[in-house]
Order: structure tokens, then C-alpha cells, then sequence
């Protein structure tokens, strides 16, 4: 059980790049660092100035099926966050996105091959919509990988087909994943929502001071100096 509360006035969210908060899904997902398919948008969650949290959302892998929707398609905050962290990081994470895009549906997964229920979701007004197949996945030197990982063109799918194909990566069959899915209201997307890119990579003065502010809605940017945090938005 958490005791440590979470101090709400002492957490912010920034864009940044996917890079920026790699090291975080090493440590604490069980997909770690690899990431197959596209990524629209990053955020990294801060508590007090430190970096405890990372997320990634992209356009859904069935896009034909979940119209005017982005997928949260990873998230992971460190084990010492305090309660209500995550929970918080994703109520930001919708504000922005009910701002900042013309998006209706916020979607998300629940891997039950390790045990997660979606508490989270349950806990933000998600509806559970269902569940996908059984998920199959490939395991390789301590690692997760999705099926796609095979066939898309990446230097370390190559080696991956070739593990597979020596019996060094195997392919395994999980559990069910439970499809989640929050509607986007009116309402919210009225509320605006602005905040700046985080570069870990800026050298020089506060790393907080280097950033920018994008009108997604209007694909204009404004202020711009630094354009590495967002890619393939499209919607």
C-alpha cells in the first residue's frame, strides 16, 4: 500500500523527445526501450523538478476501426512515484489532448499476460470496450516485442527475424488485452491547455527554458525552438 501522497502543485508535464524518457521504459516496462510503429506525441511527468514519468501516444495500429482516436501506447512512472501519480499524469494527458488536437477518443490497452486490469482507466472514466485475441509476443535477451517487430523495416528487427529463426528469440502466446477507450467532451475541448517541451539534451541554462508552444489544431507552431518532441501528427 502507497502512503506517500501525491502533492499536485508540485507536478508539471512537458512534450519532449522520445529519447528524453527512453531510460524509464527500460527500467520500469515490461516492453522496455523498443518502440515498433509510429509516435505522434511524448510527455515526461515531473514531481518537484525531477523526471519520474514518460509516456507516448500514436495513431492506433487499426486506424480504419478507431476513427478520429490516438492511443496511448505507452506509459511508466518510476517505483517511488507517489500514489495517484499515474492517475494524474493521465488526466494531464487527456486535458492536452482534448486542447491540443481534434481528436475525439483517447484509447488504451491492458496487458493481463502480466497482470495489468487497467485500474488506472477504470479509476479516469475509460470504458472497457472489449478485448483483443489472445496477444502473441517475442521474448529476446530479456526483452518484449510486439509480432509487428518482424516485419517492419528497423536495424534491430533484422536481427530479431534472425533469432527467431535460430530458436534464440522465441514467439509466445498471452493473454487477452482489455481495450480502453475515453470519449473526449465538448466541454473539455474547450479548456486550454499550453506547456512546453522538455530537451534533456539542452546544454546550456535551464533545461525548462527551451521550449515552444504548438497549435496542433491549427499546425502552426509558435515561439518554436525546438521541434524534436512531436512527429507524424496527421489528424
Amino acid at each position: 500500500m502507497c502512503d506517500d501522497k501525491l502533492d499536485r502543485t508540485k507536478c508539471k508535464i512537458m512534450t519532449c523527445r522520445f529519447n528524453d524518457i527512453r531510460h524509464i521504459f527500460e527500467e520500469y516496462h515490461y516492453k522496455k526501450g523498443a518502440m515498433g510503429g509510429g509516435i505522434s506525441v511524448c510527455f515526461a511527468m515531473f514531481i518537484d523538478g525531477e523526471l519520474v514519468g514518460g509516456s507516448v501516444l500514436g495513431k492506433p495500429r487499426h486506424e480504419k476501426k478507431y476513427k478520429n482516436c490516438i492511443d496511448i501506447r505507452r506509459m511508466a512512472l518510476l517505483d517511488k512515484s507517489p500514489c495517484n501519480s499515474e492517475s494524474w499524469f493521465l488526466s494531464q494527458i487527456i486535458k492536452w489532448c482534448a486542447s491540443n488536437t481534434n481528436y475525439n477518443y483517447v484509447l488504451s490497452y491492458s496487458d493481463k499476460t502480466v497482470g495489468h486490469n487497467g485500474t488506472i482507466y477504470k479509476a479516469a472514466n475509460f470504458k472497457s470496450i472489449g478485448e483483443t485475441t489472445p496477444t502473441k509476443f517475442v521474448e529476446w535477451k530479456g526483452k518484449v516485442y510486439h509480432p509487428r517487430s518482424l516485419s517492419i523495416d528497423r536495424p534491430y528487427s533484422y536481427l530479431l527475424r534472425e533469432a527467431v529463426k535460430t530458436g534464440e528469440a522465441i514467439v509466445k502466446t498471452g493473454l487477452p488485452k482489455i481495450i480502453w477507450i475515453y470519449e473526449i467532451s465538448d466541454k473539455l475541448k474547450r479548456k486550454k491547455m499550453v506547456i512546453g517541451n522538455f530537451n534533456k539534451s539542452y546544454s546550456h541554462g535551464n533545461l525548462f527554458e527551451h521550449i515552444y508552444i504548438y497549435d496542433f489544431k491549427r499546425k502552426k507552431r509558435k515561439n518554436d525552438t525546438n521541434t524534436t518532441g512531436i512527429s507524424n501528427i496527421t489528424n
